[in-house]
């Protein structure tokens, strides 16, 4: 699943709806199905999640997890949109109507209204809770060649802070993945090294060791933020090996208080991919953690998944991994940071810590 605050918009029309959702859950779905809470009178948008399309034996379950879920983020009503490449069910009934109408049922179990269900295939639009030919037609109605609007200003601020739908969640996955190919031993021979020179640094002291860390991430963060992303394979690899220092990963989790959102999800992003998979945990939750706390839950989920993959009892992911299954929102994951930055500097004010 995926979660995001961001950004407010109402949505009107089923057009609206199908142009935000890409934004949203950061790639264009397939053989997926998106839920959009709706919030107050004004119907603003809260969480959006998205899952894989159920086995037809689960989707009761699934349909009752999602209504507790909706329930859960305070929504009074909710817009569903099911994207699927499947043929007519049996019967000609519109594919997955039996897993929509479970859910719209779960919902109005827990007093949550169904705004719309729509589904979305080959280029067209079908609503699965109306049936009136003059507004939503059988065969369906086109989707907008031009975004609407409302799907105008989602892209628009989504391009100020340097994200663009992609075009699945495939490729989202491929965003995370590690060097490959020669360019993976180029960077385990760097981390090597650099494994190597912090062991000498850290011998004595660690302090100067972090600090080293804090610097190189703050003048590669500098160059981004100037828009000349330059990140040479030794500086990933110091960064990489340097974050295995828990107190170095938690500072730099803090800075997404202060740092511009684009810069420092690009600096991550960048740094994930130039790091090996043994040492991937640290720096992939890392970006877990940065991408939570601006929204972005799809690119948060695949970052922590590489992380648990490669390193299951890695607390820190552990942690961010359960805060997105309880729909922990965005601005609670800043409010930790925070309080994760009073404890730092408590611990530097103390003697001899």
């Amino acid at each position: 699943m995926t979660e995001t605050e961001r950004p407010v918009v109402k949505l009107t029309t089923p057009a609206d709806l199908v142009g935000v959702v890409p934004w949203l859950v950061g790639f264009h779905p397939e053989e997926s199905l998106v839920v959009m809470c709706l919030r107050g009178p004004r119907l603003r948008t809260g969480l959006t999640m998205r899952i894989d399309l159920p086995q037809s034996t689960d989707e009761e379950a699934v349909a009752d997890e999602l209504a507790a879920r909706v329930r859960l983020d305070g929504a009074g009503s909710a817009f569903l949109v099911c994207y699927t490449a499947v043929a007519d069910a049996e019967g000609g009934g519109l594919p997955r109507a039996a897993f929509v109408a479970a859910l719209v049922e779960a919902l109005d179990r827990r007093g949550i209204g169904c705004k719309d269900a729509l589904l979305v295939r080959a280029g067209r639009w079908h609503s699965y809770t109306c049936d009136l030919e003059e507004c939503c037609p059988r065969a369906g109605r086109p989707l907008p060649e031009r975004p609407t609007p409302v799907a105008s200003r989602v892209a628009a601020e989504g391009v100020v802070s340097g994200r663009a739908p992609l075009s699945g969640r495939a490729e989202l996955e491929r965003s995370v993945r590690g060097p490959v190919g020669l360019r993976r031993g180029v960077a385990e021979a760097a981390c090597e090294r650099a494994y190597r020179a912090a062991a000498a640094e850290v011998a004595t002291d660690r302090e100067p060791a972090r600090a080293r860390t804090l610097a190189l991430i703050g003048t590669a963060l500098r160059s981004y933020e100037a828009g000349r992303p330059e990140l040479d394979v030794d500086t990933a690899a110091r960064i990489a090996v340097g974050l295995l220092d828990r107190l170095t990963r938690d500072e730099v989790t803090t800075w997404v208080l202060d740092a511009p959102e684009a810069p420092l999800t690009a600096l991550f992003g960048d740094l994930v991919r130039a790091t090996p998979d043994p040492l991937c945990a640290p720096v992939c939750t890392v970006l877990a953690w940065v991408a939570h706390a601006f929204g972005d839950g799809g690119l948060a989920n695949v970052a922590v998944e590489r992380a648990l993959r490669h390193d299951p009892g890695y607390t820190m992911a552990q942690l961010v991994r359960a805060g997105l299954d309880r729909q922990v929102a965005p601005r609670a994951v800043r409010q930790v940071s925070a309080g994760v930055r009073r404890d730092l500097d408590r611990r530097r004010r103390r003697p001899g810590a």
